[in-house]
């Protein structure tokens, strides 16, 4: 069930022009590649928000496709098109001028043959496609994607107005926190989880903390720029001191479970990591000093377990979240659990891409009825997609509001 792609010549970039009409040849293009540090990219006349992108792959096989989040928040692998007479393959998007999106390269890439209602076997065809990604030789701009039983090195390609990625890398000279690994026994799981801990920068265990309770967590713990993160907005003030339980998710089997609106799995959050952590760390026995986040179907489980636990997770940040998502073959089944609470978290920031086409409507509709609640909801409509520099943009914006720094 592959999409179709049909690459034209509209916005086509000049260099690719030249080589079909025989006035330029391949090493130009791979050149050109060279120079501009990845996809090749050119203003659109009249268009001063959005640039046209132009995508290479070399290698001479049966096909190639691309993933990457121009595609609409699509996360199948899209084809590219073979340059006539050449082992070059495009693929052409638009994107805006202010993007930071990651891409990769997948070489003969399997064919699609399950529809996205197969929620299971979908996603277990698309990540075996992942599995052959590769990242651009040409892009030096890279970024890690960990989905649970696969980890790849993704490109990146970043518009001209890009803004600053806030916060991620170490400074020179600068004290920092710590990690610390556990195990943590559940009366709702059949086996115990594990965790990593993150103590901020300053640490005082006879302080009282905030405490942040992040999904994927042995994606967010072992990226090398969370604890930078979190360490740098706690030194410039930002936010206030705030201990960090990262939780694993399990592999892809158990984190589709788990984090797909899993009843066990809210309950575990909150009745045996929040307890455990207040039991053993100096955090503060508050639902609003105690949140939650995590990123696509951590999103969905940030939001819904705020829902269901709201006098225990009284904030969440849920980003990209997947609020499509079925239960009881009902869509969007999170907004009609919501709808059926008589008590609400204290506060929420949900965050997602302006290219998560599938993803903005219902963020919207959960947004528009949280408003009517006791819940102080924001919604953030960032440029960009379903990607980890992204998310981490959401962060910066959304954390200064759910722990601000005290008094």
């Amino acid at each position: 069930m592959p999409y179709t792609y049909v690459y034209t010549d509209e916005h086509e970039h000049p260099l690719i022009s030249a080589v079909k009409a025989g006035e330029k040849d391949v090493q130009d293009i791979i050149e050109a590649l060279k120079e501009a540090g990845g996809p090749l990219t050119q203003p659109i006349e009249g268009n001063d928000t959005d640039m046209a992108v132009t995508f290479v792959f070399e290698g001479n096989f049966d096909g190639v496709g691309i993933q990457t989040q121009l595609s609409g928040g699509n996360q199948m692998v899209q084809p590219m098109e073979r340059l006539p007479g050449t082992d070059l393959w495009l693929y052409q998007s638009v994107a805006p001028i202010d993007i930071r999106a990651s891409y990769f390269f997948v070489t003969n890439p399997p064919e699609m043959t399950v529809a996205l209602d197969d929620i299971d076997s979908f996603t277990a065809q698309v990540l075996a496609s992942w599995s052959k990604g590769l990242p651009d030789p040409y892009n030096p701009v890279s970024d890690t994607m960990d989905v649970g039983d696969i980890v790849l090195t993704v490109s990146m390609i970043e518009g001209p107005k890009a803004p600053p990625l806030l916060y991620r890398e170490a400074r020179d000279g600068k004290p920092c926190g710590e990690w610390h690994e556990h195990m943590i026994s559940s009366s709702h799981l059949d086996a115990p989880r594990k965790v990593w801990v993150h103590t901020p920068v300053h640490y005082d265990p006879k302080v009282k903390h905030a405490l942040l309770v992040v999904h994927d967590g042995q994606a967010w713990s072992s990226d090398g720029l969370f604890d930078n993160f979190l360490d740098n907005m706690v030194e410039d003030g930002v936010i206030q001191p705030t201990i960090a339980v990262c939780v694993d998710s399990g592999g892809l089997v158990a984190r589709t479970a788990d984090l797909g609106l899993s009843d066990a799995y809210a309950d575990f959050i909150a009745e045996d990591v929040v307890s455990w952590m207040r039991a053993h760390y100096p955090v503060e026995n508050s639902a609003d000093a105690t949140a939650m986040t995590g990123a696509s179907m951590g999103g969905l489980a940030s939001a819904f377990i705020s829902l269901r636990h709201p006098n225990v997770i009284g904030c969440s940040l849920p980003m990209s979240p997947s609020l499509f998502y079925f239960r009881d073959e009902q869509p969007e089944w999170t907004l009609s659990f919501a709808k059926g609470q008589n008590q609400f978290p204290s506060r929420m920031y949900i965050g997602v891409g302006s290219l998560e086409k599938d993803l903005v409507p219902p963020a919207e509709r959960l947004f528009e009825f949280l408003e009517g609640t006791s819940c102080d909801v924001d919604l953030e409509i960032w440029s960009g997609a379903h990607d980890v520099p992204t998310w981490y943009g959401g962060m910066a914006n959304g954390l200064p509001s759910i722990f601000p720094p005290k008094g």
